[in-house]
């Protein structure tokens, strides 16, 4: 009697129905494995069992489901403490032959790394009641037959990962450069610098292993506007950062836009000049707000005076808060004041009429007087 799984739900009374569970150890597999390729998600899993009996007159239909827990035990199980299991298949395959391999996918429900299992169960049912609905499987102790083994196996395969790069501008630089192999079978790639395609991606299949990566951190549109690098999709904020890929990997590269404020001024000292993001607020100011003309002007106390900025602002007042939505350029405008200089005049010119009329009268005291006799 062969070691067999037998698999069936036919309309007997009593009813007949039979499922087989399957459980394989991964516990081996980080001996077989680099390290860091523990965390990689297979990107295939294949179910093989093969085929020892089903009957010549139907193919039997028979699908695969995930046991919810992995706490039994061969020698023990019974229908009535059997696993439970998803009621949804994974795969649904249909026996045609004696003697052959059957396969089914299952990997929709190895979504995590080959560390965080250390046993994986399956349990295989007939797809419905019915006469065709039975087949027999060579079980784990079935002997080799011809150097083959029959048992039943599982296969996963694990394919290169795709590194994805993407941003919204083309042709931008990305450099890449692989620091860690992880297995020694697996080409290097040696430090190159690629380009993003028109609509911004860089796309390449990369060996396992540890990567630097870069992009630019500033990108020159003109002399005042310029795309600023602020992040990476997985909250790294370095443009130049270190990256062990395992699996498929996309990374999108944010940039945001930031234009120039010049800020000037024929008098005074200016602050505020300098690149903005767009759409944030800048303030620019003015100081001192009065400063005195130059040369004799100046003495004379001729002032020039802070009257507005060129660009637009809330008030005339020195100090200025702009949206930067576009570059912009902002001149201190100044007027002249007379006004200390016309006082000083007056003064002056009153100083000076009261001395003449001092002198005029002091002069008249000062006449000798006439001879009448």
């Amino acid at each position: 009697m062969p070691y067999v799984l037998i698999v069936q739900d036919t309309p007997t009374v009593p009813k007949s129905e039979n499922y087989a569970y399957l459980k394989f150890d991964l516990s081996s597999l980080p001996s077989l494995l680099p390290e860091t390729l523990l965390e990689a998600v297979p990107s295939n899993v294949t179910l093989w069992a093969y085929t020892r009996y089903v009957s010549l007159f139907y193919n039997s239909s028979i699908e695969v489901h995930r046991a919810l827990t992995n706490n039994w035990n061969e020698s023990s199980l019974t229908w009535n403490d059997k696993p439970a299991f998803e009621k949804t298949a994974y795969d649904l395959q249909r026996v045609t032959a004696n003697g052959t391999w059957v396969r089914w996918n299952v990997t929709e429900g190895f979504s995590s790394g080959v560390s965080q299992r250390a046993e994986v169960s399956y349990m295989l049912k007939a797809s419905e009641t019915h006469w065709k609905n039975i087949a027999w499987f060579d079980a784990k102790d079935e002997p080799q037959h011809s150097n083959m083994s029959t048992r039943p196996e599982l296969d996963l395969d694990f394919a290169l990962p795709i590194l994805t790069i993407d941003s919204a501008y083309a042709n931008l630089p990305v450099t890449i450069e692989q620091q860690t192999i992880l297995a020694s079978y697996l080409p290097t790639v040696e430090r190159q610098t690629y380009g993003t395609d028109a609509n911004g991606t860089f796309k390449a299949i990369v060996p396992w292993g540890t990567y630097a990566i870069s992009v630019p951190e500033v990108i020159p549109m003109s002399n005042v506007t310029r795309a600023v690098f602020v992040g990476w999709n997985d909250d790294v904020r370095e443009a130049s950062r270190t990256i062990t890929i395992i699996q498929n990997t996309r990374l999108h590269a944010t940039y945001r836009m930031q234009y120039d404020l010049s800020v000037s001024s024929p008098y005074a000292s200016t602050s505020g000049s300098g690149w903005y993001f767009e759409g944030t607020n800048a303030s620019l100011s003015v100081n001192p707000d009065t400063v005195p003309a130059e040369g004799v002007a100046g003495v004379l106390g001729v002032r020039h005076i802070f009257d507005h900025w060129t660009l637009s602002c809330t008030d005339l007042e020195p100090k200025c808060v702009v949206i930067m939505d576009s570059p912009k350029s902002a001149t201190a405008v100044w007027r002249d004041d007379y006004a200390i200089t016309i006082a000083l005049s007056a003064a002056i010119l009153t100083i000076a009429f009261a001395a003449i009329m001092l002198a005029l009268r002091a002069r008249r005291k000062g006449l000798p007087q006439e001879n009448k006799s």
